[in-house]
């Protein structure tokens, strides 16, 4: 308990308490809209991620321009939508959006890899209802406002920063995320193949100099002990509310505890909520081996093969 109490303290005192209710009011009104509609479509985790993200680690490369914020997921969303429509397998469909989305982000230039999970999310949860578009439109219209009225945007970093990722980086990552994806469709585990904020976090690593083997076992521990709390809180509980809260206090002190900032684990954390079918114990054993397979590919690529040593890419 005192751990506990001089860690709350620390986190009240190191961010703003106005920067808390309003990333996690976001948070907590898609919750309760989820639950007034009877509709867990309206729930889209990676709404989470951005709010946490620009609200309490303050990311300037996301709050500089809000109406990323709202233009971006949603044509992710509209993307994943349609494409999971197609009469094709669940693996074509994977590969399809994210060849669709990383295009868009490269001749955007934007680096706002959440958007990536409002593209797979359909697929995943395989949605067909027009909720789910409704809601993305609703809460990332939404976020961008408050973005745009509560935060400062600093125009010259705007438009100093080149934000795109190198056209090689976004092509080995590719290509590594279509083999694990005929991995996973080989073995008939495609529920392995695509868990949107691993694919988020791989995106944000792979045009990284330096990732150490330490900061890959925080990030693993991160985001399986947030597919955890997340997987067995909705099971137990059965309400998106109290399992939101949950999921938010846990993922806090894990976070605090590991000392680092990774938005996508709110996301992960959310994820269960939202995937059809899915046993909590499935879900964590999914979630942990595409999370040591993936982020060991990255871990390997950037550390042993000097891929990531060429300014050109």
């Amino acid at each position: 308990m005192k751990t506990l109490y001089l860690t709350t303290l620390q986190l009240v005192s190191q961010y703003r308490t106005k920067s808390y209710i309003t990333a996690y009011g976001l948070i907590l009104l898609m919750a309760a809209g989820a639950v007034f509609m009877g509709e867990k479509e309206i729930i889209l985790p990676e709404l989470a991620a951005l709010s946490i993200g620009c609200f309490i680690y303050e990311k300037k490369q996301w709050a500089n321009k809000p109406l990323h914020l709202f233009l971006l997921p949603s044509a992710t969303a509209f993307m994943g939508f349609f494409i999971n429509m197609l009469e094709i397998n669940m693996a074509a469909k994977i590969v399809l959006v994210l060849m669709a989305m990383f295009l868009m982000l490269y001749v955007i230039r934007s680096s706002l890899a959440p958007a990536l999970a409002t593209g797979l999310l359909p697929i995943v949860t395989n949605c067909s209802s027009y909720l789910f578009i409704a809601s993305i439109l609703f809460f990332t219209a939404v976020l961008a406002l408050l973005v745009r009225l509560l935060l400062k945007q600093d125009s010259k970093e705007e438009t100093v920063e080149a934000e795109s990722k190198p056209v090689l980086a976004i092509l080995v990552y590719l290509a590594v995320l279509i083999l694990w994806i005929t991995v996973c469709w080989s073995a008939d585990v495609i529920q392995m193949a695509a868990i949107p904020p691993v694919i988020v976090i791989g995106y944000e690593l792979i045009d990284k100099k330096q990732y150490s083997l330490i900061m890959l076992c925080k990030q693993a521990t991160a985001l399986v002990v947030a597919a955890s709390v997340g997987a067995f809180s909705i099971y137990y509980l059965n309400n998106f509310i109290l399992a939101a809260a949950v999921n938010f206090i846990a993922v806090v002190l894990v976070l605090q505890s590991l000392k680092i900032k990774m938005p996508p684990v709110y996301a992960m954390t959310m994820l269960p909520m939202v995937l059809p079918g899915s046993s909590p114990v499935h879900f964590v054993i999914n979630s942990t081996v595409m999370t040591l397979a993936v982020l060991g590919i990255i871990y390997i690529l950037i550390n042993k093969t000097g891929i990531n040593g060429h300014k050109d890419w």
